[in-house]
């Protein structure tokens, strides 16, 4: 990462599905292994016990938490040394608004955007909880489990949001699948149409 921005430096780089172990990762209790031996008694206090029931939900969260804080702030060093300039997002599957994983959280806190894929409970929440210098983008094509609409685009727009969408491009010239055709037309005067 900081040779490619050292080499190349964006503007702006996205890290996607920022989670601890799947998509469900509030959900997710932490599993012993022999990597999270060590975090673990740092973090916790004890020996990570030896099956994931014994370790008590409120573990669980402070782990994760520590554990994904950590992560972010290896990735936003790496990624200044490369470029002082570029700015740094991460895709986070937030399900709900105010996920006990993510509250307060430094991801959360410190990116520079925050990111939310098509969400008409998420979206509202990020932007009511966003600082100042940060912006919010979501989803309004292409997104298969939660609100996607091109239609949307003007409530978004007029929230302060930044947008990306999902056209799966197609061989053999990687143009939008024909199923998109339609959300892309709605897009592409969107942004005709965008002061």
């Amino acid at each position: 990462m900081e040779e490619f921005l050292r080499l190349y430096p964006v503007e702006w780089i996205v890290f996607d599905w920022f989670v601890y172990g799947n998509l469900q990762s509030n959900n997710l209790p932490v599993q012993p292994a022999w990597f999270a031996k060590a975090p673990f008694r740092e973090i916790i206090g004890r020996d990570v016990p030896d099956e994931a029931a014994k370790i008590m939900p409120e573990e669980s969260l402070k782990y994760k938490r520590e554990v994904l804080a950590r992560q972010f702030y290896r990735i936003r060093e790496v990624v200044h040394r490369g470029n002082r300039e570029t700015k740094i997002y991460f895709n986070v599957p937030y399900r709900k608004p105010a996920e006990e994983l993510w509250v307060n959280h430094p991801m959360l806190n410190e990116s520079d955007m925050l990111l939310a894929e098509s969400s008409d409970t998420v979206v509202p929440w990020l932007l009511s909880i966003r600082k100042p210098q940060q912006r919010v983008m979501t989803t309004i094509v292409g997104r298969q489990d939660g609100v996607s609409d091109p239609n949307t685009w003007k409530k978004w727009f007029n929230a302060g949001c930044d947008f990306f969408g999902y056209a799966w491009g197609t061989p053999p010239d990687f143009r939008p699948h024909s199923d998109y055709a339609a959300a892309v037309d709605v897009v592409r005067k969107a942004y005709r149409e965008m002061p």
